[in-house]
């Protein structure tokens, strides 16, 4: 079971990386039990999650149906949370850093606090301020940025270069982009 202190330190650890300071990482245990409890950060991010998918997607609720559009994003929701993890398994055992596994996919999860917590104010800002025309130049800001935060983390938690650390950067992104795409054709599918 977490504890409250876990959360905390864990989520602290990862403001710490996001503040590029790879000392943030000595607030993950690299154990197998942190590894574990590092997913109820899924459950944390949930809430956030849903007003995200509810503020850029509610057309398709009108199209499909609202019990198909929450069966498409909650599968795809738990499934964007186990195939980074299992991907990352495989790469960082062929990069002979598989002791730091454990530690890393742990920093990984709690560092989407951070990144969901800073799309959600974006999100706020863009529709107070009615910014829908700086959409395309904010998005690709927003995503270089959680690139970069995301590349520190696996240089920092695996200590490899920063070649590798991009490539798992890269892999998490063409999964992401796989699953958006599938949850797009899925939902188009039945309109």
């Amino acid at each position: 079971m977490i504890t409250s202190s876990e959360i905390a330190r864990s989520v602290y650890g990862a403001w710490r990386l996001a503040r590029l300071d790879a000392n943030g990482m000595r607030y993950f245990d690299g154990t197998e039990g942190a590894f574990w409890r590092s997913f109820f950060a899924a459950a944390l991010v949930l809430p956030a999650y849903v007003v995200l998918v509810g503020q850029g997607e509610t057309w398709r609720g009108d199209e499909i149906g609202p019990g198909r559009l929450f069966a498409i994003e909650a599968i795809s929701y738990v499934i964007s949370w186990t195939a980074f993890p299992l991907a990352a398994f495989y790469v960082v055992t062929l990069m002979d850093r598989g002791g730091r596994y454990f530690a890393y996919i742990a920093a990984y999860n709690w560092a989407q606090v951070i990144e969901i917590s800073f799309l959600l104010l974006l999100s706020f800002i863009g529709h107070l301020f009615g910014a829908d025309g700086l959409a395309p130049t904010l998005s690709y800001l927003v995503l270089g940025v959680i690139m970069l935060y995301e590349w520190f983390i696996a240089r920092s938690a695996l200590n490899v270069n920063g070649f590798n650390a991009f490539g798992l950067v890269v892999i998490g992104f063409v999964i992401m982009f796989f699953l958006h795409s599938l949850s797009t054709v899925l939902m188009h599918a039945g309109a």
